[in-house]
């Protein structure tokens, strides 16, 4: 009985790894994580919460007005009942219907972050890729001057965009979660 019990955990876990190696890679997952930018699944798991939100929103309001229809057609004290229910479903898919304007808006401000970080891993990859040039062109005798002038110049670029990069990630990091936490506060609050 322990041994089955055991067993069947094991087999419960196995599948459960499999199903999520094959969203990892539905989803792109493992593209992003090789570069390290778990942004990129981030955002892809906040689009999803998001269309999800939307559906949820759309879905309910549809479904008060269908609960509505079917009220009216039966008894008054039902029809009065599902009326009210009605309103009341209307209003809480209104009220996502805010919730999800804030999520948008938090969303975006992440995508705007991302899109710094991207800048900054280009910048990156050019530096690397003229170190790989001078290192190249060094061992094979060849002249390095203009390489190691355009070196230090991608180098300069490079240390000034990282600095802007971490002031402004912090600054819309903090934008963005106020309004993602504003959104939870006035969706709590309704």
């Amino acid at each position: 009985s322990h041994n089955t019990r055991h067993s069947r955990r094991y087999s419960n876990f196995v599948v459960d790894s499999e199903i999520m190696a094959f969203q990892a890679i539905r989803r792109g997952y493992i593209r992003n994580l090789k570069r390290g930018n778990h942004l990129d699944v981030t955002l892809t798991e906040e689009r999803d919460v998001l269309v999800a939100m939307e559906k949820f929103e759309k879905e309910k309001i549809e479904a008060a007005k269908f609960l509505a229809v079917w009220g009216n057609n039966d008894s008054p004290d039902i029809g009065d009942v599902c009326e009210k229910l009605s309103k009341m479903s209307s209003k809480l898919g209104e009220i996502f219907e805010s919730l999800h304007s804030k999520y948008g808006e938090y969303r975006q401000i992440l995508k705007e972050i991302k899109q710094g970080e991207d800048e900054v891993w280009d910048l990156r990859k050019k530096h690397s890729d003229f170190e790989e040039k001078f290192k190249s062109h060094s061992k094979a005798g060849k002249p390095v001057a203009a390489i190691e002038t355009e070196m230090k110049a991608v180098e300069g670029e490079l240390l000034k965009k990282e600095a802007d990069q971490i002031s402004e990630k912090r600054k819309k990091l903090k934008k963005a979660l106020l309004l993602q936490f504003d959104g939870w506060l006035n969706f709590g609050a309704k």
